[in-house]
């Protein structure tokens, strides 16, 4: 029995913490899977491996959070990283996408990853957020917010915004190297906008509450969901 104490310890010590915070790893877990993610996305050629089932639904949900986090913090590789890696197509990822690429100043691609989201968008059956049952989408109001910002992009005056599908574009012609400004510009409204949601939500509940950047960002390692 003398033993066994140390290890029953130990499992009484670590219970807790597995029982208040369940991590989920999210993202391509082999390096050169990644790299050749992060090198398809940036040269606007990014494609969604899973699809539309209901386990590439499910790989979604666990990295939505991931993923949610890391665009308010404007980690832009680490933003496709985790949407390529969960592999679902569906408005909400091409538009992630699309915001990720214009932080890096990857306006070509960008243009891609937008008019992907507002077509998947209006086509819905399944590729809109909301006929997927995802009443709010994250804040994101699609396909306007994906309008408003390939508008930016036009009136930045980066080329003509392309009507194709990524598999039918052609990076080497393309590519542009904006600034990000209107990604970044974008992702503090959005951040605004779910403090302030929040914020009434404590009202409601009748206390302080902790936002979900503030409980998740120290908390829980870059590529993975608590």
């Amino acid at each position: 029995m003398r033993f066994r104490l140390p290890v029953l310890l130990t499992l009484l010590a670590v219970l807790p913490v597995l029982a208040g915070c369940n991590v989920v790893a999210v993202g391509h877990q082999d390096p050169a899977a990644k790299a050749e993610a992060i090198a398809a996305f940036r040269a606007g050629q990014a494609q969604f491996d899973c699809g539309q089932g209901l386990t590439c639904a499910v790989r979604w949900s666990a990295a939505k959070s991931a993923a949610n986090r890391l665009l308010l913090g404007e980690r832009w590789d680490d933003v496709a990283d985790v949407v390529l890696g969960a592999g679902y197509e569906q408005d909400l990822t091409w538009f992630y996408l699309g915001v990720a690429a214009e932080g890096l100043g990857q306006t070509g691609a960008a243009r891609i990853y937008y008019d992907n989201a507002i077509r998947r968008s209006l086509y819905g059956a399944g590729y809109s957020c909301v006929s997927a049952g995802m009443l709010t989408c994250d804040g994101v109001r699609l396909p306007q917010d994906a309008q408003q910002l390939m508008a930016g992009l036009d009136k930045r005056g980066r080329g003509q915004p392309s009507r194709n599908a990524a598999a039918a574009y052609n990076p080497a012609a393309r590519l542009g190297t904006g600034s990000g400004e209107g990604a970044r510009a974008y992702v503090q409204r959005l951040a605004q906008m779910r403090a302030e949601d929040e914020m009434r939500r404590a009202i409601a509940d009748g206390g302080p509450r902790q936002t979900a950047q503030a409980s998740t960002a120290g908390g829980c390692p870059v590529n993975f969901r608590c």
